[in-house]
């Protein structure tokens, strides 16, 4: 990567805590008791949140609602034929896990873990801010669970509004440098939207290298050549498993070398536990194509 580097990141992630971080008096003090308590109740919150989500709910116990729905005597014929058509997409999205006979149940511990590691990330990155903002933090654990004094907050604005403009135009620098090269490939690519997107595999054929993404979308590097990032490994997102882990583009930039155009990406791999590796694939071709399912 040239501009959205791992820095750049960062940095990124760095300028949006003034929005998302809340003020509270006990902030004021580091106190072991204010910390364990407040730990606590965000953990569990966090563990109920996530208790909720459909991959632990049966989807034969979902259809068997979604029947009585429609068999109902007293429900319209336009809301049965709208429940008709949610059962067709329910049943197109849980068709695998309804085909397999596979159900998962929640599991509290591994969700514990998981909220801990968050924490931890998260105080890895504020450890970054400013001296003279650290200094005036009681506790770096309480901030990293989202609560801060006053004082840190006003000083936290002009901070995050500076590098807030500073990030937007170091992307706004990458996204034209990649518009330039784009313009000399054979057909248009919008690598711009795989931003956010899982990479599922990475495969060779007959000297071109093929980019698979979720919902079958593939890019082509053709005569194309791995020259950053060759055999790392891939956590292929399974949206019928929970914690499944996944490799998803964080960042994308597309730069012309000479006769050759590279295109790099940022990779964040995290596993079943959130942990987190950031890493960076460079390939090189003498043309890029997408393959759209």
């Amino acid at each position: 990567m040239i501009y959205l580097t791992k820095i750049w990141l960062m940095a990124e992630r760095l300028s949006h805590t003034y929005s998302i971080i809340k003020t509270a008096e006990f902030a004021k003090q580091k106190s072991e008791k204010i910390y364990r308590e407040l730990y606590k109740r965000n953990c569990d919150l966090y563990i109920l949140n996530e208790s909720k989500a459909d991959i632990y709910k049966n989807p034969l116990d979902e259809l068997k609602k979604i029947d009585n729905y429609i068999n109902d005597p007293d429900v319209s014929e336009p809301d049965k034929l709208k429940r008709k058509e949610f059962k067709q997409g329910f049943l197109f999205i849980n068709k695998k896990r309804i085909e397999s006979g596979i159900f998962y149940t929640f599991d509290q511990q591994l969700c514990e873990r998981q909220f801990a590691e968050e924490m931890k990330q998260n105080e890895e990155l504020y450890k970054n801010l400013p001296k003279e903002i650290l200094n005036k933090i009681a506790d770096i654990r309480v901030f990293a669970l989202g609560y801060t004094t006053e004082e840190v907050k006003k000083l936290l604005k002009p901070y995050c509004a500076k590098l807030q403009r500073l990030c937007r135009e170091t992307k706004n620098k990458a996204f034209a440098n990649t518009d330039k090269a784009e313009a000399s490939l054979s057909e248009k690519l919008n690598l711009n939207k795989y931003y956010e997107t899982f990479l599922m595999d990475i495969s060779e054929k007959n000297g071109d290298i093929y980019l698979n993404f979720d919902y079958g979308d593939i890019l082509l590097i053709k005569k194309g050549k791995i020259i950053e990032g060759a055999g790392h490994k891939l956590y292929p997102f399974d949206i019928d498993a929970p914690n499944s882990g996944w490799s998803i583009i964080i960042a994308a930039e597309l730069h012309r070398v000479n006769e050759y155009f590279e295109l790099h990406f940022m990779v964040s791999n995290n596993n079943e536990f959130n942990q987190n590796d950031l890493w960076y694939l460079t390939l090189r071709g003498n043309n890029i194509t997408q393959i759209n399912a």
